[in-house]
Protein backbone atom coordinates (compact mmCIF):
# COMPACT_ATOMS: atom_id res chain seq x y z
CA UNK A 1 0.00 0.00 0.00
CA UNK A 2 2.69 2.46 0.99
CA UNK A 3 4.65 1.69 -2.15
CA UNK A 4 1.60 2.17 -4.32
CA UNK A 5 0.85 5.52 -2.70
CA UNK A 6 4.44 6.65 -3.17
CA UNK A 7 4.35 5.75 -6.87
CA UNK A 8 1.03 7.56 -7.28
CA UNK A 9 2.45 10.68 -5.63
CA UNK A 10 5.58 10.54 -7.79
CA UNK A 11 3.46 10.13 -10.93
CA UNK A 12 1.26 13.08 -9.99
CA UNK A 13 4.31 15.23 -9.36
CA UNK A 14 5.71 14.23 -12.76
CA UNK A 15 2.48 15.26 -14.48
CA UNK A 16 2.44 18.60 -12.65
CA UNK A 17 6.03 19.31 -13.73
CA UNK A 18 5.18 18.56 -17.36
CA UNK A 19 2.12 20.78 -17.11
CA UNK A 20 4.13 23.67 -15.64
CA UNK A 21 6.82 23.32 -18.30
CA UNK A 22 4.13 23.29 -20.99
CA UNK A 23 2.63 26.51 -19.66
CA UNK A 24 6.02 28.20 -19.41
CA UNK A 25 6.82 27.27 -23.00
Amino acid sequence: MHCRRSINFKYSMHLVIILVQSLHT
